[in-house]
């Protein structure tokens, strides 16, 4: 998962949710916000990644927590290392088997009501 050429999984980390979004308030895994500031006007892509990681600590036993990894770009492109993997795109389910992107254009859609 790349956003704007900036690597926010290479595909080693076992990914538990991915949002990828403009608006907020939909974007939740186990109770965390995924997605917490985007603005659908200031023409940035806001992406989130929620991966398992192993907290070790001092004479205890280690424990797994949930690490969420954002990002904001322009553009994100994401490339499934298994066969096919599931996705939502506003609200269509659908299966991702190749490398799919997406990007902002500011400005590119409106509403004209008179």
């Amino acid at each position: 998962m790349e956003v704007d050429d900036a690597v926010l999984s290479d595909g080693a980390d076992p990914i538990l949710a991915c949002a990828v979004g403009n608006g907020a308030g939909y974007a939740r895994y186990d109770g965390l916000p995924l997605l917490t500031a985007p603005d659908p006007a200031d023409g940035i892509v806001e992406v989130a990644v929620a991966v398992p990681v192993l907290a070790r600590r001092a004479l205890r036993r280690p424990r797994v927590r949930i690490e969420v990894r954002r990002a904001r770009g322009r553009a994100v492109a994401i490339t499934p290392r298994q066969q096919e993997i599931g996705y939502v795109d506003d609200g269509v389910t659908a299966t991702l088997s190749h490398k799919r992107s997406w990007w902002v254009e500011p400005g590119a859609w409106a509403v004209y009501v008179r």
